[in-house]
């Protein structure tokens, strides 16, 4: 788990050469451009915590959000991980930020038995709700990789402990996979009430935290598998692949990027995410950070599934 990454690279752009990208002796920046900060304090008289089933309230608080952050499109849900809160996490509101407060299982056996089911809690059908009364407001929904929801129910350190445990692979493979099905199916059904930009992330689950040899077997093998369940509903949608989910997946060698080159009238990310969106010959794309405020419309990718 520990060990060098060995696709250590530093990645370049060589679309003249006819090559995206190509490796030498440096180590691949892993810095996350966004420069994003998601507060409480940020949303009018602490609102969202207490009204997350209103769809009515949240809808007002999301568009006074959106004006704060200078953005003309919502960002769904408050919290970057709300499918482990779903599924027990406990988080707490301590004034300024929304913050986890504790674990809710301490080994894996303890979730053999877990419903993993997103569409049965009120919070997340509540925001399949307000997506569809507000299907022609652009809307961002953020959600989670199988493996950052699965460090979130438990602690990491636990977590990481079992990926070297041989024992443990078969049953944490499958816990994956069932995560994976479930976020599949929330997916589809923010995409079918009318969401057409999706970003994923796996925050916990990247290369330089655990190596080529546990992200490959674990963390990379969830992504695709959830990748492929959702090609077929994002005929009228894209997925957005965060920037170092997109390089461990490259690094890997599981996906492929392309250039992409937008319509010169585009302003802004999401603007391109939109137009990738009319096309369905396109489900996914990578190689930048959904936040970044000022990002280079020139560096746009399609990903590819080898």
């Amino acid at each position: 788990m520990y060990e060098d990454v060995k696709a250590s690279a530093k990645l370049n752009s060589a679309a003249d050469k006819g090559l995206l990208f190509k490796q030498d002796s440096s180590t691949v920046d892993w810095n996350c451009p966004s420069i994003e900060t998601v507060t409480t304090g940020n949303l009018p008289d602490q609102a969202w915590f207490h009204s997350l089933t209103n769809p009515e309230r949240v809808g007002k608080i999301l568009e006074e959000r959106a004006g704060l952050m200078g953005r003309d499109y919502w960002v769904l849900p408050a919290w970057q991980n709300l499918e482990a809160v779903v599924y027990g996490r406990r988080i707490r509101n301590d004034g300024t930020y929304i913050v986890p407060s504790s674990y809710c299982v301490k080994n894996l056996a303890q979730m053999q038995d877990m419903d993993f089911d997103l569409l049965s809690d009120p919070m997340i059908l509540s925001m399949v709700h307000l997506i569809a009364v507000h299907k022609t407001r652009p809307i961002l929904l953020e959600v989670e990789a199988p493996f950052s929801i699965l460090a979130a129910l438990m602690n990491p350190m636990d977590l990481y402990l079992c990926m070297e445990d041989g024992e443990q692979e078969a049953l944490l493979i499958r816990l994956l996979h069932r995560i994976a099905d479930a976020t599949a199916e929330f997916i589809r059904a923010c995409l079918e009430a009318g969401c057409r930009v999706i970003s994923l992330a796996d925050p916990a689950g990247t290369m330089d935290l655990l190596g080529e040899k546990c992200y490959g077997n674990y963390c990379g093998d969830s992504e695709i598998y959830l990748m492929k369940i959702c090609r077929p509903y994002l005929k009228n949608g894209i997925l957005h692949i965060c920037r170092k989910m997109s390089l461990s997946l490259i690094l890997a060698d599981r996906v492929e990027a392309v250039p992409y080159h937008p319509a010169e009238d585009a302003k802004d990310h999401m603007d391109v995410l939109r137009e990738m969106a009319d096309d369905p010959e396109i489900s996914f794309t990578g190689m930048t950070c959904i936040h970044s405020r000022k990002p280079d419309l020139k560096d746009s990718y399609i990903l590819k599934i080898k």
